[in-house]
Protein backbone atom coordinates (compact mmCIF):
# COMPACT_ATOMS: atom_id res chain seq x y z
CA UNK A 1 0.00 0.00 0.00
CA UNK A 2 1.03 3.61 0.13
CA UNK A 3 2.46 5.58 2.82
CA UNK A 4 2.79 9.12 4.17
CA UNK A 5 5.89 9.64 6.13
CA UNK A 6 5.80 12.80 7.98
CA UNK A 7 8.13 13.99 11.15
CA UNK A 8 5.81 16.12 13.34
CA UNK A 9 8.70 18.54 12.98
CA UNK A 10 10.86 18.61 9.80
CA UNK A 11 14.58 19.08 11.93
CA UNK A 12 17.04 18.78 9.63
CA UNK A 13 15.10 21.28 6.88
CA UNK A 14 15.04 24.24 9.63
CA UNK A 15 12.83 23.09 12.56
CA UNK A 16 9.37 23.52 10.63
CA UNK A 17 6.94 23.51 12.71
CA UNK A 18 3.06 22.44 11.54
CA UNK A 19 0.40 23.10 13.47
CA UNK A 20 -1.89 20.14 15.36
CA UNK A 21 -5.00 20.73 12.98
CA UNK A 22 -2.97 20.10 10.08
CA UNK A 23 -1.95 16.64 11.16
CA UNK A 24 -5.40 16.11 12.26
CA UNK A 25 -6.17 17.09 8.57
CA UNK A 26 -3.73 14.29 7.30
CA UNK A 27 -4.46 11.33 9.78
CA UNK A 28 -7.75 11.97 8.26
CA UNK A 29 -6.99 12.01 4.74
CA UNK A 30 -4.50 8.50 4.84
CA UNK A 31 -7.22 7.17 6.36
CA UNK A 32 -10.03 8.07 3.77
CA UNK A 33 -7.43 6.72 0.90
CA UNK A 34 -6.15 3.75 2.93
CA UNK A 35 -3.13 5.30 2.97
CA UNK A 36 -0.53 4.39 5.89
CA UNK A 37 -0.02 7.12 8.06
CA UNK A 38 3.99 7.05 8.98
CA UNK A 39 5.21 8.96 11.93
CA UNK A 40 9.15 9.71 12.05
CA UNK A 41 9.95 10.10 15.67
CA UNK A 42 13.64 9.30 15.70
CA UNK A 43 14.38 13.07 16.73
CA UNK A 44 10.96 14.27 18.46
CA UNK A 45 10.31 10.90 20.43
CA UNK A 46 11.20 10.61 24.05
CA UNK A 47 10.19 13.22 25.69
CA UNK A 48 11.74 15.91 23.58
CA UNK A 49 8.61 17.75 22.96
CA UNK A 50 7.14 17.60 26.19
CA UNK A 51 5.54 14.48 25.47
CA UNK A 52 6.88 11.10 25.50
CA UNK A 53 5.98 10.97 21.75
CA UNK A 54 5.40 14.40 19.72
CA UNK A 55 2.44 12.79 18.02
CA UNK A 56 0.71 12.97 21.61
CA UNK A 57 0.30 16.60 21.38
CA UNK A 58 -2.30 16.29 18.22
CA UNK A 59 -5.25 14.52 19.67
CA UNK A 60 -5.59 12.42 16.23
CA UNK A 61 -8.52 10.62 15.77
CA UNK A 62 -7.06 7.46 14.92
CA UNK A 63 -3.11 6.65 16.17
CA UNK A 64 -0.25 6.28 13.47
CA UNK A 65 -0.02 2.98 11.36
CA UNK A 66 3.55 2.95 12.92
CA UNK A 67 6.23 5.50 14.53
CA UNK A 68 10.26 4.90 14.33
CA UNK A 69 12.05 5.78 16.46
CA UNK A 70 16.12 6.00 17.55
CA UNK A 71 18.77 8.70 19.25
CA UNK A 72 17.55 9.04 23.31
CA UNK A 73 16.14 5.31 22.63
CA UNK A 74 19.75 4.24 21.79
CA UNK A 75 18.66 2.04 19.06
CA UNK A 76 16.80 1.85 15.83
CA UNK A 77 13.23 0.70 15.59
CA UNK A 78 9.71 1.07 15.40
CA UNK A 79 6.56 0.39 16.77
CA UNK A 80 2.78 -0.57 15.04
CA UNK A 81 -0.36 1.19 15.47
CA UNK A 82 -2.20 -0.68 13.10
CA UNK A 83 -2.18 -4.59 14.23
CA UNK A 84 -2.19 -5.58 10.31
CA UNK A 85 1.10 -4.46 9.71
CA UNK A 86 2.50 -7.41 12.28
CA UNK A 87 4.42 -9.59 9.65
CA UNK A 88 3.24 -13.55 9.75
CA UNK A 89 7.12 -14.73 9.88
CA UNK A 90 10.24 -14.29 12.12
CA UNK A 91 13.26 -12.21 11.68
CA UNK A 92 10.93 -9.79 9.38
CA UNK A 93 12.07 -6.91 11.34
CA UNK A 94 15.53 -8.39 12.52
CA UNK A 95 19.05 -7.49 11.62
CA UNK A 96 22.61 -6.26 12.71
CA UNK A 97 21.79 -3.06 14.30
CA UNK A 98 17.82 -3.91 15.72
CA UNK A 99 15.98 -6.30 16.86
CA UNK A 100 18.39 -7.56 19.14
CA UNK A 101 17.23 -8.51 22.89
CA UNK A 102 19.96 -6.46 24.22
CA UNK A 103 19.20 -2.94 23.02
CA UNK A 104 15.19 -4.12 23.76
CA UNK A 105 16.92 -4.34 27.40
CA UNK A 106 18.17 -1.56 26.79
CA UNK A 107 15.27 0.76 25.72
CA UNK A 108 13.48 -0.81 28.36
CA UNK A 109 15.59 0.36 31.46
CA UNK A 110 15.71 4.13 29.81
CA UNK A 111 11.75 4.38 29.85
CA UNK A 112 12.19 3.13 33.53
CA UNK A 113 14.71 5.92 34.07
CA UNK A 114 12.50 8.26 32.07
CA UNK A 115 9.34 7.72 34.35
CA UNK A 116 11.26 7.46 37.50
CA UNK A 117 13.06 11.00 37.16
CA UNK A 118 9.22 12.61 35.37
CA UNK A 119 11.58 13.65 32.66
CA UNK A 120 8.67 14.40 30.64
CA UNK A 121 6.88 16.80 32.75
CA UNK A 122 10.23 18.30 33.71
CA UNK A 123 11.09 18.44 30.00
CA UNK A 124 7.82 20.47 29.52
CA UNK A 125 7.58 22.91 32.34
CA UNK A 126 11.64 22.94 31.42
CA UNK A 127 10.66 24.35 27.64
CA UNK A 128 8.02 27.10 29.25
CA UNK A 129 10.57 28.73 30.76
CA UNK A 130 12.89 28.67 27.91
CA UNK A 131 10.84 29.70 25.97
CA UNK A 132 9.51 32.53 28.04
CA UNK A 133 13.23 33.64 28.18
CA UNK A 134 13.69 33.60 24.57
CA UNK A 135 10.79 35.59 24.03
CA UNK A 136 11.89 38.50 26.00
CA UNK A 137 15.02 38.48 24.39
CA UNK A 138 13.29 38.48 20.81
CA UNK A 139 11.38 41.87 21.74
CA UNK A 140 14.73 43.14 23.64
CA UNK A 141 16.75 42.22 20.52
CA UNK A 142 14.84 43.13 17.51
CA UNK A 143 15.82 41.04 14.43
CA UNK A 144 18.32 38.50 16.33
CA UNK A 145 16.00 36.06 17.37
CA UNK A 146 13.56 35.67 14.22
CA UNK A 147 10.68 33.45 13.83
CA UNK A 148 10.84 31.89 17.24
CA UNK A 149 9.12 28.90 17.44
CA UNK A 150 8.41 25.59 19.75
CA UNK A 151 5.79 26.93 22.01
CA UNK A 152 4.60 24.39 24.56
CA UNK A 153 6.70 22.21 22.46
CA UNK A 154 8.98 21.48 25.90
CA UNK A 155 13.27 22.26 24.80
CA UNK A 156 12.58 21.97 21.23
CA UNK A 157 12.52 25.69 20.47
CA UNK A 158 14.37 27.09 17.16
CA UNK A 159 14.92 30.21 15.52
CA UNK A 160 15.92 31.99 13.01
CA UNK A 161 19.41 34.33 12.82
CA UNK A 162 20.13 36.98 10.34
CA UNK A 163 23.84 35.48 10.64
CA UNK A 164 23.24 32.12 11.62
CA UNK A 165 26.62 30.56 10.82
CA UNK A 166 28.65 33.61 12.98
CA UNK A 167 25.92 33.37 15.59
CA UNK A 168 27.41 29.42 15.95
CA UNK A 169 30.93 30.25 16.15
CA UNK A 170 30.18 32.73 18.69
CA UNK A 171 28.44 30.66 20.85
CA UNK A 172 31.67 28.36 21.11
CA UNK A 173 33.45 31.41 22.41
CA UNK A 174 30.76 31.34 25.50
CA UNK A 175 30.63 27.76 26.35
CA UNK A 176 27.73 26.84 24.62
CA UNK A 177 27.92 24.13 21.60
CA UNK A 178 25.07 24.76 19.55
CA UNK A 179 23.55 23.54 16.33
CA UNK A 180 21.90 24.88 13.20
CA UNK A 181 19.53 23.13 10.41
CA UNK A 182 18.32 24.38 7.08
CA UNK A 183 19.31 27.69 5.57
CA UNK A 184 19.04 30.36 9.06
CA UNK A 185 18.07 28.32 11.86
CA UNK A 186 19.63 27.63 15.33
CA UNK A 187 18.41 24.71 17.33
CA UNK A 188 17.62 23.76 20.71
CA UNK A 189 18.41 20.24 21.66
CA UNK A 190 19.20 20.06 25.25
CA UNK A 191 19.13 16.66 27.13
CA UNK A 192 16.21 15.69 29.28
CA UNK A 193 17.74 16.45 32.56
CA UNK A 194 18.05 20.15 31.57
CA UNK A 195 16.44 22.22 34.12
CA UNK A 196 15.88 25.80 34.59
CA UNK A 197 18.97 27.13 35.95
CA UNK A 198 20.59 25.21 33.15
CA UNK A 199 18.32 27.32 31.08
CA UNK A 200 19.38 30.77 32.57
CA UNK A 201 23.12 30.02 31.80
CA UNK A 202 21.78 29.60 28.29
CA UNK A 203 19.76 33.05 28.02
CA UNK A 204 22.45 34.49 29.59
CA UNK A 205 25.14 33.01 27.36
CA UNK A 206 22.65 33.71 24.01
CA UNK A 207 22.02 38.21 25.08
CA UNK A 208 26.49 37.69 25.54
CA UNK A 209 26.43 36.37 21.91
CA UNK A 210 24.25 39.45 19.98
CA UNK A 211 26.29 41.89 22.16
CA UNK A 212 29.78 40.70 20.85
CA UNK A 213 32.14 43.19 18.87
CA UNK A 214 34.02 41.56 15.94
CA UNK A 215 37.59 43.27 15.31
CA UNK A 216 38.08 42.47 11.59
CA UNK A 217 41.64 44.07 10.66
CA UNK A 218 41.77 48.33 11.55
CA UNK A 219 38.10 48.49 11.75
CA UNK A 220 36.18 47.45 15.11
CA UNK A 221 32.61 47.03 14.57
CA UNK A 222 29.54 46.59 16.94
CA UNK A 223 28.00 42.89 15.70
CA UNK A 224 24.55 41.37 15.00
CA UNK A 225 23.20 45.03 14.02
CA UNK A 226 21.16 44.62 10.65
CA UNK A 227 22.66 47.96 9.37
CA UNK A 228 25.90 48.00 11.41
CA UNK A 229 28.09 48.31 8.45
CA UNK A 230 25.81 51.45 7.56
CA UNK A 231 26.60 52.74 11.25
CA UNK A 232 30.24 52.37 10.61
CA UNK A 233 30.44 54.49 7.63
CA UNK A 234 28.51 57.25 9.07
CA UNK A 235 30.70 56.99 12.22
CA UNK A 236 34.30 57.12 10.59
CA UNK A 237 32.30 59.78 8.35
CA UNK A 238 31.99 62.12 11.78
CA UNK A 239 35.24 61.15 12.67
CA UNK A 240 37.00 62.15 9.56
CA UNK A 241 35.69 64.90 10.10
CA UNK A 242 36.32 65.36 13.08
CA UNK A 243 32.50 66.33 14.63
CA UNK A 244 30.02 64.51 16.58
CA UNK A 245 26.55 62.62 15.94
CA UNK A 246 23.65 65.17 17.46
CA UNK A 247 19.81 64.85 16.13
CA UNK A 248 20.68 68.23 14.49
CA UNK A 249 22.57 66.83 12.07
CA UNK A 250 20.17 63.86 10.67
CA UNK A 251 19.23 65.18 7.76
CA UNK A 252 22.93 64.13 6.70
CA UNK A 253 22.08 60.24 7.70
CA UNK A 254 19.27 59.59 5.85
CA UNK A 255 20.69 58.51 3.04
CA UNK A 256 21.38 55.37 5.22
CA UNK A 257 17.29 54.88 5.83
CA UNK A 258 18.53 54.39 9.66
CA UNK A 259 16.14 54.10 12.55
CA UNK A 260 16.48 55.54 16.32
CA UNK A 261 17.44 51.94 17.33
CA UNK A 262 20.56 52.12 14.91
CA UNK A 263 21.23 56.14 16.01
CA UNK A 264 22.27 54.82 19.31
CA UNK A 265 24.63 51.82 17.61
CA UNK A 266 26.05 54.69 16.03
CA UNK A 267 26.80 56.77 18.84
CA UNK A 268 28.35 53.30 20.11
CA UNK A 269 30.24 53.06 16.90
CA UNK A 270 31.30 56.36 17.18
CA UNK A 271 32.62 56.40 20.64
CA UNK A 272 34.55 53.02 19.50
CA UNK A 273 36.31 54.30 16.41
CA UNK A 274 37.11 57.62 18.31
CA UNK A 275 38.29 55.68 21.17
CA UNK A 276 40.25 53.25 18.57
CA UNK A 277 42.14 56.70 16.73
CA UNK A 278 43.58 57.68 19.85
CA UNK A 279 44.55 54.07 21.15
CA UNK A 280 46.12 53.64 18.00
CA UNK A 281 47.87 56.77 17.72
CA UNK A 282 49.45 56.94 21.00
CA UNK A 283 52.29 55.30 20.09
CA UNK A 284 53.10 57.25 17.37
CA UNK A 285 52.96 60.21 19.36
CA UNK A 286 55.27 58.80 21.69
CA UNK A 287 57.42 58.32 19.27
CA UNK A 288 57.31 61.89 18.20
CA UNK A 289 58.06 63.00 22.01
CA UNK A 290 60.92 61.09 21.91
CA UNK A 291 62.35 62.37 18.72
CA UNK A 292 61.54 65.84 19.55
CA UNK A 293 63.54 65.35 23.26
CA UNK A 294 65.84 63.70 21.26
CA UNK A 295 66.29 66.70 18.45
CA UNK A 296 66.21 69.07 21.58
CA UNK A 297 69.05 67.54 23.10
CA UNK A 298 71.34 67.32 20.08
CA UNK A 299 70.61 71.05 19.64
CA UNK A 300 71.20 71.92 23.04
CA UNK A 301 75.11 69.82 22.72
CA UNK A 302 75.53 71.23 19.26
CA UNK A 303 75.47 75.00 21.37
CA UNK A 304 77.55 74.12 24.14
CA UNK A 305 79.92 72.39 21.98
CA UNK A 306 80.01 75.67 19.84
CA UNK A 307 80.18 77.85 22.99
CA UNK A 308 83.21 75.66 24.13
CA UNK A 309 84.62 76.18 21.09
CA UNK A 310 84.33 80.12 20.97
CA UNK A 311 85.93 80.09 24.61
Amino acid sequence: PAAVIVEPIQSEGGDNHASPAFFRGLRELTAKHDVLFIVDEVQTGIGATGKFWAHEHWDLPTPPDMVTFSKKAQTAGYYYGNPALRPNKPYRQFNTWMGDPARAILFRGIIEEVKRLNLVEHTAKTGDYLYAGLEKLAAKYPGQFNNLRGKGQGTFIAFDSPQRDEFLKKAKTVGINIGGSGASAVRLRPMLIFDQGHADILLEALEKIVKIGNIHGDVIMVGWVPSTKCAYEIAQRQHDHHYHYTPAKMTELDDCDCDSYDNIIIRITSCIIEVYHVVRQTPLRKRQERDDDRNETTTTRRRQRDDDSSN
